[in-house]
């Protein structure tokens, strides 16, 4: 929550687990809901906190190869979508100096 709140850093937070496979110990979903909630009540920037659910998935993954492409594909998706939102920060600096300087 920390880092959300006062970092500027996006989190992505892949939660496991599910009837089928069971609840997974490390991260249950009670974590998730309740980060959500605070989302949802604006303690945390909804822009800066991604959470997702693999319902089948387990926190072993790694050694689970079915399961590498459901976890690579999170992965992927959260690179990219920080790049952008990196991309954007930087870009609204920029004007925002671009403003500064021209008033100098």
């Amino acid at each position: 929550k920390i880092i959300a709140k006062f970092s500027g850093v996006p989190m992505y937070i892949l939660y496991c687990g599910g009837d089928e496979v069971g609840e997974d110990q490390w991260a249950p979903r009670i974590h998730m809901t309740e980060l959500q909630r605070d989302v949802d009540a604006g303690m945390l920037p909804k822009e800066m906190v991604t959470l997702e659910h693999l319902e089948k998935s387990v926190h072993d993954f790694i050694v689970r190869p079915h399961l590498h492409g459901p976890v690579m594909d999170f992965a992927c998706r959260s690179i990219a979508d920080a790049n952008i939102k990196f991309k954007a920060k930087a870009s609204e600096r920029k004007v925002g100096m671009g403003q500064f300087r021209s008033k100098m």
